[in-house]
């Protein structure tokens, strides 16, 4: 199995490492198969991250390798870190999920901590029933400054105990979930069952639905539509994704070093990447590109971005249509190949892209045009939400073996061997009316 690691030296290197208080992040660049999962075990037990290029090339990857070099030098960081967490009575933790090494049933040792990794814990009940009307979770992480000054860092969480399951839906965080089951299938899969791992996915979403149909109105209940509640209606679709997304996905077109380092990214990913991996953003470029587009907008202050395209093969049907595409780790520009001359002239200040060398395709630049001042600060607006990715901007045409990048990114559309959206979200209520409650 090429998602198990080897035992032996690379994980007692790591272990070594960490005693020593040293981060290991794993660079790969090879073209050929590289073991990455082994190789992985640097990075898993020590705090550190997978970053896989392969097949390297400069005019292609250059950009993003030094983004992502210089990002994850200068980031700010937390240096020789332990991590502690506790629960009050009757509550106890039952597993810990990222990339960090386990000191005892409460303690992770952290080489290296950043904002660019995040940890989930999973929680349990001691006894039956609580009788607290409130449980706390608190989690202590003492850490060296890059000034080297010594500091402890503690949150505390007290959460009501509810009564009613109904309060609990209210109080769902959709990100949150998706982002604790896709490091929960990764876990999974990285231990060697693909398989098992989408499986409890998609039965993480059906036992939402089942959950609160069962607390749903019995003339409701009894119905025939999907039941979610608002808080979670988005849960079916991420779930998907995540069934969908490079890690997870049954096709051959992914090989097993791809696969490894995707699915080592999602145990240490935050949130917001997560959810980039499972919903792809696709927004269309053949606008009226120029303000407000592009363009703060008040009171908030964000910049303004086109509207995002649904995630089926029919966006990319058209052959006049220009999107950018980003998944949290690349960003596409898929060009059409009828792409109106205007525009051609106006964003890439050429006539025609017909006899273009995609890897040598740039935007023009701000001062050429208003439209391509626009693209540029859309660009830089998505870049900002995911520093230190999103470094490099790479041009696809349509029909061309790049486009399986964006082809990908389709992920409520039918493939190979998973269903589209609206045939598993029918799968998973019929699951949900049919099992026992």
């Amino acid at each position: 199995n090429l998602l198990l690691p080897e035992e032996g030296f690379y994980k007692k290197l790591a272990v070594e490492c960490s005693r020593q208080q040293i981060c290991v992040d794993v660079w790969l660049f090879a073209a050929t198969y590289a073991d990455v999962v082994t190789l992985g075990q640097l990075a898993k037990h020590t705090g550190g991250s997978v970053n896989y290029l392969p097949g390297f090339s400069a005019p292609r990857d250059g950009a993003a390798l030094a983004a992502e070099l210089r990002h994850n030098l200068t980031r700010e960081q937390g240096w020789e870190a332990v991590m502690r967490v506790r629960c009050s009575q009757g509550v106890k933790i039952n597993s810990f999920h990222g990339h960090f090494f386990v000191r005892g049933t409460d303690l992770l040792a952290l080489p290296n901590v950043d904002a660019d990794k995040a940890f989930a814990i999973t929680l349990g009940l001691e006894e039956n029933a609580l009788t607290s009307t409130h449980v706390a979770v608190q989690a202590a992480l003492l850490y060296t400054t890059s000034t080297g000054e010594r500091r402890i860092r503690v949150h505390t969480k007290s959460i009501p105990v509810i009564g009613a399951i109904t309060d609990l839906f209210r109080a769902a965080d959709v990100d949150a979930v998706t982002a604790l089951i896709g490091k929960l299938g990764a876990g999974i899969a990285l231990g060697g069952k693909l398989q098992d791992a989408r499986e409890l996915v998609q039965a993480k979403a059906v036992d939402a639905l089942r959950g609160f149909r069962n607390v749903c109105p019995p003339d409701a209940k009894h119905s025939a539509a999907v039941l979610l509640p608002q808080e979670l209606r988005l849960l079916p679709l991420y779930a998907l994704g995540l069934m969908k997304h490079v890690a997870l996905k049954p096709e051959a077109d992914v090989r097993p070093d791809e696969r490894a380092a995707a699915l080592m990214a999602l145990e240490y990913s935050p949130t917001h990447a997560i959810i980039s991996a499972a919903h792809p953003r696709v927004m269309p470029l053949l606008l009226e590109l120029r303000p407000p587009l592009g363009t703060p907008v008040a009171p908030h202050g964000f910049i303004q971005l086109p509207p995002l395209m649904p995630l089926t093969e029919r966006t990319l049907a058209n052959p006049q249509a220009v999107y950018l595409v980003e998944d949290g780790r690349q960003l596409l520009l898929w060009a059409g190949r009828q792409v109106p001359p205007a525009f051609v002239q106006d964003v890439f200040a050429m006539p025609s892209l017909d006899n273009a060398e995609p890897t040598l395709l740039s935007i023009a630049p701000p001062s050429h045009t208003e439209a391509a001042q626009t693209v540029h600060n859309i660009i830089a607006a998505l870049r900002a939400e995911r520093p230190g990715a999103l470094a490099t901007l790479r041009i696809v045409r349509q029909g061309s073996p790049e486009e399986l990048l964006v082809q990908r990114c389709m992920v409520e559309e039918r493939s190979v061997q998973m269903m589209a959206y609206d045939e598993f979200l029918v799968q998973c209520h019929r699951a949900a009316q049919t099992a026992k409650a």
